[in-house]
């Protein structure tokens, strides 16, 4: 098999980090290949031989930070085990904590992470390549989400499970969203890692509540006590 020489692959790596910083800055329609190889400084014909296309070079930007993103899951215990039983309920809770915090200081650092940036970039403005990013690499999360909340409340519909998984992701995203906003609002110097955490055990314990109602077991205990009077 073949394999990339040093050079080659110090030049592949200048142009996934050239283009990282320029579709970060601008988004994919925003940025050109030239001006990805002028960033870092190689020549246009070098970033055509690695990446062929600039939708190449940007999924091969996205999947390097998704790799990123899921090692840190994985370090950090925030990844429900796969081909194992689910744990109970305590550590489920306890799991849906984590992997909210990890998401979160993922997403607004500091510094916000590129990766967090870089989606946002793709849902102001679409590319092409937004169908093989949905499936590469949003599925995947969205998946394990829902493995976690399945597992809690075994009671919830699919299409239900869905909707919760949507209601928590969108929760982290609004401070990611709103993070200029945030800083004018209550302090750039306020939004400590204190801060933060405080935030993510309430997007957790917030969840698991609307969840818990969603469920059913408090309003079936309300029933049986109407029915005892």
């Amino acid at each position: 098999m073949f394999e990339m020489g040093s050079a080659a692959l110090e030049t592949k790596r200048r142009v996934v980090d050239a283009a990282s910083a320029l579709f970060a800055e601008r988004g994919f329609h925003g940025s050109t290949v030239r001006d990805i190889a002028q960033r870092a400084k190689v020549n246009l014909a070098a970033g055509h031989y690695h990446f062929g296309s600039k939708e190449t070079l940007y999924l091969e930007v996205l999947r390097a930070q998704f790799a990123d993103i899921m090692a840190e899951l994985e370090q950090r215990g925030a990844r429900l085990a796969r081909g194992r039983r689910p744990p109970g309920r305590a550590a489920l809770r306890a799991l849906l904590h984590t992997r909210v915090a990890a998401i979160l200081e993922l997403l607004v650092g500091p510094p916000p992470s590129l990766h967090g940036t870089l989606m946002m970039r793709e849902m102001c403005d679409p590319s092409a390549a937004l169908p093989d990013i949905v499936e590469q690499f949003i599925q995947p999360h969205k998946r394990e989400l829902e493995a976690i909340v399945a597992a809690l409340f075994p009671r919830l519909p699919r299409a239900t499970v869905e909707r919760c998984v949507f209601s928590i992701v969108g929760q982290v995203f609004f401070y990611r969203h709103m993070l200029p906003a945030l800083q004018l609002m209550i302090g750039e110097d306020q939004l400590t890692r204190a801060w933060w955490r405080i935030t993510a055990e309430h997007i957790a314990e917030f969840s698991l509540g609307g969840m818990q109602r969603l469920a059913g077991p408090g309003r079936t205990r309300r029933r049986r006590a109407r029915t005892r009077r």
